[in-house]
C-alpha cells in the first residue's frame, strides 16, 4: 500500500474548485500534505473516519480531509461523498465502508494512480482525470476480485461474508461518458476474479454479480429498471433534501449524500470557496441519480426509466436550455410545426420564440405563441397546456374563430431527462360565446430536443 500523494501543483495551477482543494491541501501540515487524498462532502447522518479499517473512528463533517488508508464508515440512513483532487468521486450509502488505498496525481499531465477498496455497503463512483487519461491507472477492490475502470460511472453493493455464507457483490455500469456524447471515450468495467476469470461490461444498464455460485462473476446482462432502482434507493436512503446532517453542517452543504456531479460541485465549492464547475467536465442523471445540465443524470443514466418526465425530474436538472421541434400531420390535411423552449435553470417552459405554426390549406392557418409557464411549484407528471382562440383563422373558422388546444409532455429516454417531448393538438370552431361548434382537426407527434433556444 502506497501512502503518497505526488503533487506538482506549482508547475501549472489548476482553476476553479481544483484550485480551492489545492489551497486546502497547502494549508495542512507538511506531513498531512504527503498523505491527503481528498475531502468529504455532502455528509449525511452518522459517518465515521478511522485511521484504518477496524479502528475506532471519529464523526465526520463535510469539508474535512481524507488521508490514505482512512476507513470511511457510514451508519444506517447515512452516507457521504469523497472528492479527490483529480475529480474522481466516490459516493457511499448506509452501512458502507470505503478506503482510499492509493492516490498519486500530477495535474500538469492529468496522470496518476487511484486505488480504493469497498469493504461493504452500497457505492457509486464517477471517474476523474486519472481514469480519463489512462483507465488502467484506476482500480476498485472488492472482497472478492477487482473492478478495472474504463472512464465511466458505476454503482454496486457488497455484502460481506458471514459464517458459512460467502460474500456477495454486484456491479452495474451506468454511463459511458459525459452526457453520453459519442465523442467521449467509450466507458466500461473489467470485473476480475481471484481465479483469473473476468467479465467485461461495456453497455450502460448492464451488470454482473459474484457470490451466488462462488465460481466467479456472472455473465454481463441487462438489469431491469427495478433492480437498478433498488440500488439507487439504498443510496438515496442517505438523502433527505433540506435537512441537515446532524453534524452541525448546513443543509446546503450536507443535504444530499448522493448528489449528482453538478450538485456536488456546488456543495464542494461552498465548502472550499471554489467555483461550482468542479464536476462540469465529468459525468453524472442524470444517475444521475442524478442533476447534470441539459437533463443528463438526474438519477444517473440508465436508472431513469423511459417515459413521461415528472416535474420533480425537471427540477432536478440544475441548468441548461433546450427547445423541442417537430412537424406533424393534421387530420384536416396539412401540418403543424412546434417550437417549444425549456429553461432548466429558470424552471420555465415556453416563452421566447416558442410557437406552433398551423397550416391546413383551405381550412385554417396561423401561428400560436407559447407563453412562459413556470414549473417551480408543480407536481406529478410534467405536462404543459396552451389554449388560444385568437391566433389562427380561415374558412374552417367561418364567421367566428378557431380555438387551439396544445398539450406538450417532456419524455425521458436513454437515461436523459426530458430528452424529447410528446405533443398533441385539437383545433375547434367556436362561437362568440366560446362554445364549441365543430372539431376541425387533431394531430400528435414527438418533438426532438435541440440545444439552445428556439430560432
Amino acid at each position: 500500500m502506497r501512502y503518497m500523494v505526488r503533487s506538482t501543483l506549482a508547475l501549472r495551477a489548476p482553476t476553479g474548485t481544483g484550485l480551492a482543494l489545492c489551497m486546502l491541501l497547502a494549508a495542512q501540515p507538511s506531513w498531512a500534505q504527503q498523505q491527503q487524498a481528498g475531502v468529504t462532502a455532502a455528509v449525511r447522518g452518522r459517518v465515521e473516519i478511522a485511521v484504518a479499517s477496524g479502528a475506532v473512528g471519529r464523526e465526520a463533517k463535510s469539508g474535512e480531509p481524507i488521508y490514505l488508508g482512512n476507513a470511511v464508515k457510514s451508519g444506517p440512513d447515512s452516507g457521504l461523498q469523497i472528492l479527490l483532487l483529480d475529480q474522481t468521486t466516490f459516493t457511499i450509502g448506509p452501512d458502507s465502508e470505503l478506503v482510499i488505498d492509493e492516490f498519486v496525481y500530477d495535474p500538469t499531465k492529468g496522470s496518476g494512480k487511484v486505488t480504493a477498496s469497498i469493504a461493504r455497503g452500497v457505492f457509486r463512483f464517477v471517474t476523474g482525470q486519472v481514469a480519463k487519461n489512462n483507465p488502467a491507472d484506476m482500480l476498485v477492490k472488492m472482497p472478492i476480485g477487482t473492478i478495472g475502470i474504463r472512464g465511466t460511472i458505476a454503482m454496486g453493493s457488497v455484502v460481506p461474508a458471514s459464517g458459512q455464507t460467502p460474500a456477495y457483490q454486484e456491479v452495474a455500469l451506468l454511463g459511458p461518458g459525459r452526457d453520453r456524447d459519442t465523442k467521449d471515450r467509450r466507458g466500461g468495467l473489467l470485473l476480475s476474479a481471484p481465479n483469473g476469470s473476468s467479465v467485461v461490461i461495456d453497455q450502460a444498464g448492464f451488470g454482473s454479480s459474484f457470490g451466488k455460485d462462488g465460481q466467479g462473476w456472472s455473465e454481463a446482462s441487462k438489469w431491469t429498471p427495478e433492480r437498478l432502482a433498488a440500488l439507487q434507493t439504498r443510496l438515496a436512503r442517505a438523502v433527505t433534501p433540506g435537512q441537515s446532517s446532524g453534524t452541525g453542517e448546513s443543509g446546503q452543504a450536507s443535504r444530499n449524500a448522493d448528489a449528482s456531479p453538478s450538485d456536488s460541485g456546488a456543495q464542494f465549492a461552498s465548502l472550499l470557496g471554489g467555483a461550482s464547475s468542479f464536476f462540469d467536465s465529468i459525468q453524472d442523471d442524470q444517475l444521475t441519480d442524478t442533476r447534470r445540465s441539459n437533463g443528463q443524470v438526474a438519477m444517473v443514466g440508465a436508472m431513469i426509466p423511459d417515459g413521461a418526465s415528472s416535474f420533480d425530474q425537471l427540477r432536478s436538472v440544475a441548468s441548461g436550455q433546450a427547445y423541442y421541434t417537430g412537424t406533424s400531420a393534421l387530420t384536416s390535411g396539412g401540418t403543424y410545426t412546434l417550437f417549444a423552449n425549456i429553461d432548466f435553470g429558470a424552471r420555465t417552459f415556453g416563452g421566447g420564440n416558442s410557437r406552433a405554426i398551423f397550416n391546413s390549406p383551405g381550412q385554417f392557418s396561423g401561428t400560436v405563441s407559447l407563453g412562459t409557464l413556470n414549473y417551480n411549484g408543480s407536481s406529478g407528471t410534467a405536462a404543459f397546456q396552451y389554449i388560444n382562440t385568437t391566433s389562427i383563422g380561415g374558412l374552417g373558422c367561418q364567421t367566428f374563430s378557431c380555438r387551439t388546444t396544445i398539450n406538450i409532455t417532456p419524455q425521458n429516454a436513454g437515461g436523459t431527462i426530458a430528452a424529447s417531448a410528446n405533443h398533441n393538438v385539437l383545433v375547434q370552431r367556436v362561437d362568440s360565446l366560446g362554445n364549441t361548434t365543430a372539431n376541425l382537426a387533431t394531430g400528435s407527434g414527438n418533438a426532438a430536443r435541440a440545444p439552445g433556444l428556439a430560432p
